[in-house]
Parts: C-alpha cells; structure tokens; sequence
C-alpha cells in the first residue's frame, strides 16, 4: 500500500467532481448505495451517507453526521460550529466533533476526543470513553460501562448495572446517579483503596488524592460498603 491508495481531502479545498455539495444554508444531504462524498459547506447541515464507506466534510456550522459503516469517515474543520454524531455501530469521535449518540439496539462502543464531548448510550450494553475534556457520559438503559478519562466529567449510568470507571489522574469526576439497590459498581484503578468518605451535603464524596476523587449524587456515606468498588 502507497500514499497513491489515499485521496486526502481538506475542508477548505473545492469539492472533486462527483461530489454531493451543499450551499451556505442549511442543508439535508443524502447519499446513496455506494461511496459517497458528502460537503455540506457554511450552514448548519444534516449528512447522510447511506449505505456504502462514505466522507462527510461538514464545514462551518452547527453539523449532523450519520454513520453506519466502518469505512466511513468525518472531516470537521477547527471551530467549525458545535457538532454531532449519530452512529449505528462502534464509533469515536473524529477531531473536533463534539457530541456522539449511539444508535440502534446493538451493544456499541463510543469513544470521545480531546473535546468537551457529550455521549449518550441507547437501550443496549454501552462502553462510552470521554478520553480528555469535561465530559457528559449518560449510558440510558442497558448494563454500561462509563469511563470519563481526563477532566472533570458528569456520568450517568441510566437503568441497569452499570460500572463506573476511575483511574488516577482522572482528575474529579461525578456520578449523578449511582444506584446502592441495584449493582452498580465502583471500579478503580491506580488506587488500592480510597483515602476518605466524606459527606458533602446530600452526597458522598470519595476522595482518592487531593486530585483525585468521585462525587456520588444524592448517596449517603453510611449506604456504602465495600461490595460497591472493585479496586482492579
């Protein structure tokens, strides 16, 4: 394989013949049964490849990606407006793509970026990564695994038993709704065990370092018990 196998295509250049080009409004734009090259230039557009590996360049404005082959692929430029994903199969984030939801019923995978992503689950088993930034996670319903990474990061597990992953140097992550009746669990790594159960008002505060450490919303310190962490 060469560089001769690749075509790079950057936001700023004209489109190549053949190409599904928007104007500076906003557009709906939709591909067909093979691969498709999408540019919905200025504006606030909606992009949809359909089946086939795809290329979607969004351009400025507040942009809407669908994806639902491995092949396809989304080109967003620096600043280029407060955008989003919508996808049917394991997916991250492409650079400067803010938002991600999964859809369909199947167990996907999403991953973020260095942004400040929101990433929201749908019915099934999730695995949702915010990687950098301050990030919003919410699982919605299914047994899902949460990871915020680095930043301070809001995780919502949603219905099921959902695992909440901590690492040192995640930095102070909150958990809005880690359920004590269910199964939820704790997991952490890079700790052996936490240093202090703080109550915090209605909240309990587990405090790893003096950078490190979790906000459990509406959980009372004397509910919890060891059975709710599991230190990997």
């Amino acid at each position: 394989m060469s560089s001769s196998d690749f075509v790079w295509i950057d936001p700023l250049d004209e489109p190549p013949p053949g190409s599904i080009v928007g104007d500076d409004g906003n557009n709906t734009l939709t591909g067909g049964s093979g691969a498709d090259v999408i540019y919905g230039m200025d504006g606030s557009d909606i992009l949809n490849g359909k089946a086939g590996a795809d290329t979607h360049v969004g351009g400025a404005g507040d942009d809407v990606y669908y994806v639902d082959n491995a092949g396809d692929k989304t080109i967003e430029e620096t600043n280029g407006g407060f955008d989003e994903t919508h996808a049917y199969l394991n997916w991250t984030l492409a650079d400067n793509v803010e938002n991600l939801f999964l859809r369909s019923a199947a167990n996907l995978a999403g991953k973020g970026n260095g942004l400040a992503n929101t990433m929201v689950g749908n019915g099934a088993a999730n695995t949702l990564e915010g990687l950098g930034g301050a990030d919003r996670l919410d699982g919605r319903g299914g047994s899902d695994r949460l990871v915020g990474g680095l930043g301070t990061d809001i995780l919502t597990g949603g219905t099921g038993n959902d695992s909440f992953v901590f690492a040192a140097d995640h930095g102070h992550d909150t958990i809005t709704d880690f359920d004590l009746s269910g199964d939820d669990l704790l997991e952490i790594s890079g700790y052996q065990n936490y240093s202090e159960l703080r109550q915090v008002g209605s909240d309990t505060l587990v405090v790893f370092s003096a950078s490190d450490m979790l906000s459990l919303n509406g959980v009372l310190v004397a509910s919890i018990s060891n059975s709710d962490f599991l230190f990997v």
